[in-house]
């Protein structure tokens, strides 16, 4: 159990010292800690798809995810009477006007105030782990913790400049 701790104070300091997210108090780094479930990632591992409606915030906890406006290469295919088919192969989809995040930054956090659909796409350049929050578990945090609120939106602002979103 006293590990278990210990693990769990070196994420709270993590995430006060080199989290995007700055400003809270202590408490609320240990109440966002809670919400955190950590999840691997791989190269070309999609968090979120350009169109999606899936509703979670990632923090990189170590990797880099590329994120930018999907660019996907578009194969038709003759399938005689039924038509013609669109297909799109994932293997050789681009994203233009993307940047590459890095550990401490946060992804998905635009979808929890502006759209349910996300705009962008994020991708795994590399081996990693982010740690996963869902919005319902989020916008809980945020109605009891307005200062939880204000760091997620300064993060947002921060995110979506080099983006021109």
């Amino acid at each position: 159990m006293k590990q278990v701790k210990g693990e769990m104070e070196q994420q709270i300091d993590w995430l006060q010292h080199k989290c995007q997210l700055r400003g809270m108090d202590p408490d609320e780094y240990r109440l966002l800690n809670v919400a955190l479930h950590p999840m691997d990632i791989h190269p070309g591992d999609f968090l979120f798809e350009g169109g999606e409606s899936n509703r979670e915030v990632f923090l990189i906890h170590n990797g880099h995810v590329e994120v930018g406006r999907p660019q996907n290469r578009h194969k038709w295919i003759d399938l005689g009477p039924y038509g013609d088919v669109d297909f799109m192969d994932d293997e050789e989809s681009e994203l233009k006007e993307s940047v590459i995040l890095g550990p401490g930054e946060c992804v998905g956090e635009a979808n929890l105030f502006i759209n349910p659909a996300h705009v962008l796409t994020a991708r795994a350049t590399e081996d990693g782990e982010v740690l996963r929050m869902d919005a319902g578990t989020i916008l809980k945090i945020c109605r009891g913790h307005p200062n939880v609120a204000r760091c997620i939106v300064e993060s947002l602002k921060k995110s979506l400049n080099p983006l021109h979103v």
